[in-house]
């Protein structure tokens, strides 16, 4: 009932209600980072939006549309329904997060616009000299559930446009049929792709533990370093799947190692607070803000005596 609320401020409800699935309630079944057509707005030609973490706020980023660039999803529900008084969408988004409450079926469901990608691969020659200064082997790269690839170029392809892209220093991260292009040298973007937040590689080896990182490069440099079961997120904000979260809660330990950085302990945090089960710790890095940059600056005794002391 309505009247069960008490008034409840703007900003903490925002903290209270579960930010991701109100959007997906707004706007369909997308991850952070997918592009999509704006239900606020006539946007029928292009996706020009993404959703993004700002600190503890999930936004809308609109690349074409000043009004409703960096709103948040209360915002975005009182657009939806301008006719609601402040006690109803308090009560509305509150329920909302209740795993047994079913979106409507009336409800606005966007096309998500997908971006393709032609990729030009190249045999592996100086290239390889980046991960071999890392401890990686070709063994590694090479792995189909791990498979990075050196290209020389690649073509992407949208609904309606089409970009071409050569002579970058770039390697792919391949999850199936999707992709996840790095490039190392370059200061942004460093990332693009077609990959989704559900995409994740989780090697296996018979560890009653696991480490969780979000770098896929880490992942591979820290394989030679311990015996402990490995995941990576595409992101340091993962939603993960239901069934993704049942199989992680089997291990007896949880090891969650992103960035030292605020960004970094945020998003661990958050990740964190998915488990019920399980034990989990949160890793922080000392010589670099990540794995790489230890591994770079100080070498593999360095890395293995800070793994040993703190994983």
């Amino acid at each position: 009932m309505l009247d069960e609320f008490r008034y409840i401020p703007y900003q903490e409800l925002l903290l209270k209600i579960d930010q991701f699935q109100v959007w997906r309630y707004l706007i369909g079944n997308i991850e952070v980072g997918d592009f999509f057509l704006n239900p606020f707005r006539n946007d029928r030609s292009k996706g020009s939006c993404c959703l993004y973490w700002t600190g503890e706020v999930l936004r809308l980023k609109d690349f074409a549309h000043a009004e409703t660039n960096n709103m948040d999803c209360i915002r975005g529900y009182m657009r939806m329904y301008p006719n609601l008084t402040w006690n109803q969408i308090c009560a509305n988004l509150i329920n909302l997060t209740v795993p047994k409450l079913t979106t409507s079926s009336y409800k606005i469901l966007p096309g998500i616009i997908k971006t393709e990608y032609s990729l030009f691969y190249k045999e592996w020659a100086n290239d390889l000299n980046y991960w071999k200064d890392r401890g990686v082997s070709l063994n590694q790269l090479e792995r189909k559930e791990t498979l990075v690839k050196p290209i020389n170029g690649f073509i992407q392809k949208g609904k309606f446009t089409q970009e071409t892209h050569f002579n970058d220093f770039a390697f792919v991260y391949h999850f199936d049929t999707r992709v996840k292009i790095y490039f190392p040298t370059r200061s942004k973007p460093r990332f693009i792709g077609n990959a989704k937040g559900t995409d994740l590689w989780h090697l296996r080896r018979g560890s009653d533990t696991l480490v969780i990182q979000k770098s896929h490069k880490d992942f591979l440099i820290l394989e030679n370093l311990c015996d402990y079961d490995l995941l990576v997120t595409q992101n340091e904000t993962p939603v993960l799947s239901s069934d993704t979260m049942f199989d992680l809660e089997t291990y007896n330990k949880v090891l969650i190692w992103y960035d030292p950085d605020p960004a970094g302990i945020e998003g661990a945090n958050k990740l964190k607070n998915q488990f019920i089960y399980t034990p989990v710790e949160i890793i922080t890095s000392s010589g670099g803000k990540d794995l790489d940059e230890m591994y770079i600056n100080h070498g593999e005794k360095y890395c293995l005596n800070f793994i040993k002391n703190n994983l």
